[in-house]
């Protein structure tokens, strides 16, 4: 379920034929979304458009009425009606275009999307959540390179940006630039310490590296933090048994056995163990 986010205004007071006022409509609209009933804050954020058509608070107007739309009643197709009513009044509105753009990558709208993500990125340069789902519909699009810029622009941003350097690091992996992938696995590590996922992961680039005991170590930590980590096991009998240390990769195996893991798949790697 999307998390809802309404923007009210503070408009002038008019008077419609029914005798209610704008402001009545939104408190109306308020109540509602306080007793989440969003049938009932549609209408009433509807009424509040008729109200006053031309009153330029309607952009946001139309923003709270397609996110209940989306979010609340599962109307995508009127949502994005909603959205681009509202961008019609605002055509510059960064929040518009970025709820516009989510949407267009559900109902699988990728150019769409791209473009008003785009947008937000011609606005606001250093906009990290327009760069980052700007990314992620290049990367879905299989533009990987295109996709590597967007990210690296929010790492530079926020080189705390743990999404980032993480698709960095799998798109890199990817293209089998693996000591890449294995710098960006540690950029996270030294402020993810106690994340068993990201230690196997890295623990994976040592092993197609050949670099086997650290990987070895790395696995160790892994297990460490999450005892039950089962592709850890496999990773680190991998690395015992590139270090001759059969002993050691039987009994990773057999762990990773133990906890579930499919004998078959590993059958190979076990009667290297003998």
């Amino acid at each position: 379920m999307r998390k809802l986010s309404l923007l009210l205004l503070a408009v002038p007071m008019f008077i419609n034929t029914y005798g209610q006022t704008r402001n009545e409509f939104i408190d109306q609209a308020n109540a509602s979304l306080k007793a989440n009933d969003f049938a009932a804050a549609e209408v009433a954020f509807k009424n509040v458009i008729k109200s006053d058509t031309a009153n330029a608070g309607n952009a946001i107007t139309y923003l709270n009425l397609g996110t209940i739309q989306w979010g609340k009643l599962n109307k995508p197709n009127d949502a994005l009606e909603s959205f681009n009513k509202s961008l019609q009044i605002s055509p510059k509105n960064v929040a518009v275009l970025m709820s516009r753009g989510k949407l267009k990558v559900q109902l699988k709208d990728n150019a769409g999307a791209l473009a008003d993500f785009t947008e937000v990125v011609a606005i606001d340069p250093k906009n990290e959540d327009a760069l980052y789902n700007r990314a992620l519909v290049k990367k879905g699009n299989n533009e990987l390179d295109a996709a590597l810029e967007d990210f690296a622009k929010i790492a530079e941003l926020n080189p705390k940006n743990a999404k980032a350097h993480l698709n960095i690091a799998m798109i890199k992996k990817g293209q089998k630039k693996f000591e890449e992938a294995l710098a960006e696995y540690s950029v996270l590590l030294a402020d993810n310490t106690k994340d068993a996922s990201l230690f196997s992961s890295r623990a994976e680039l040592y092993l197609l590296l050949k670099t086997y005991d650290k990987s070895a170590e790395d696995c160790t930590k892994a297990i460490e933090l999450n005892p039950n980590l089962v592709g850890a096991y496999i990773l680190r009998g991998q690395a015992h048994l590139s270090l001759e240390k059969k002993d050691l990769a039987k009994a990773d195996f057999e762990k990773a056995i133990n906890l579930g893991f499919d004998k078959s798949k590993i059958e190979g790697l076990l009667k290297r163990c003998e």
